[in-house]
């Protein structure tokens, strides 16, 4: 099975627009255990700045590239939790993080389920299918 290895902190953002027509960066998904979860990120989270620089206008490629870096280093993130939750400041010490991105099951009935992705993939974030006989 084929792995793909990451340092950063263990968490998927979507690029999501407001009412206003503003674009938010939104925690998509996190690694259980995985640093940021063990850090208290949630799920649905807004992240507003990492180390300081305000994310306002970037992709969700370009933040992911700055949550990225050496192991065992730390990075601030700026978290809005839900979407008028309190505003915090995590400190979050990046970990080198091992995946496999294609998981499957055998059934009892002669069939298989696979899915690619993992377990910080949402329902949009992966394909899941089934063979059966």
């Amino acid at each position: 099975m084929a792995r793909y290895d990451i340092t950063g902190i263990g968490i998927n953002l979507r690029e999501v627009t407001d009412d206003n027509g503003d674009h938010k960066l939104k925690v998509l998904g996190l690694i259980l255990d995985g640093p940021a979860n063990s850090a208290g990120v949630r799920q649905g989270d807004e992240i507003l700045a990492v180390n300081n620089i305000e994310v306002k206008g970037k992709s969700a490629f370009e933040v992911s590239s700055l949550l990225q870096g050496p192991n065992g280093t730390s990075v601030t993130i700026q978290v809005k939790h839900g979407n008028c939750g309190p505003v915090e400041s995590i400190e979050v010490q990046r970990q080198f993080v091992a995946r496999t991105p294609v998981s499957y099951r055998m059934e009892q009935t002669d069939s298989a389920a696979a899915r690619v992705g993992n377990e910080a993939t949402s329902r949009h974030g992966c394909l899941i299918f089934c063979i059966g006989s």
